[in-house]
């Protein structure tokens, strides 16, 4: 038998001072069910990270969510990693409003569209780096 040694290595630690974090967006949308009727989407957008991209503001994160039928049973649970353009609404520092969507998102093999939502990030605001 072959044995593989791994070896040990620490994990990466942020740096000192307060960690970026930004709340997950709560988002919504709709999509055809497995019984052929209208279905909703309900989840959430987990903003990872944001940059500009020719005069446009790209945004990058998880959409996750369930996926629930026309009568509200739950048929499926899903999450999508994805970048969207958007649409900056107000860019006063140090807040930045853009607009996220509508976007389509592979769940689980639905198309789902996601409605269109405002996203005020009050003191986190997206450099020319992509950092948030």
């Amino acid at each position: 038998m072959t044995v593989i040694p791994f070896t040990y290595r620490p994990r990466r630690s942020w740096p000192a001072g307060p960690r970026p974090w930004v709340a997950p967006i709560a988002v919504s949308g709709f999509l055809a069910s497995p019984t052929g009727r209208s279905g909703t989407f309900t989840g959430f957008f987990r903003l990872e990270h944001c940059a500009w991209a020719a005069d446009h503001l790209t945004v990058a994160g998880v959409v996750t969510g369930d996926l629930r039928d026309a009568d509200g049973s739950l048929f499926g649970l899903g999450a999508r990693r994805t970048r969207v353009a958007a649409e900056v609404v107000n860019d006063t520092r140090p807040e930045l409003v853009f607009r996220l969507g509508p976007l389509e998102v592979d769940l689980v093999g639905f198309l789902v569209t996601v409605e269109e939502r405002t996203v005020d990030l009050a003191g986190h605001c997206c450099g020319a780096s992509g950092e948030p």
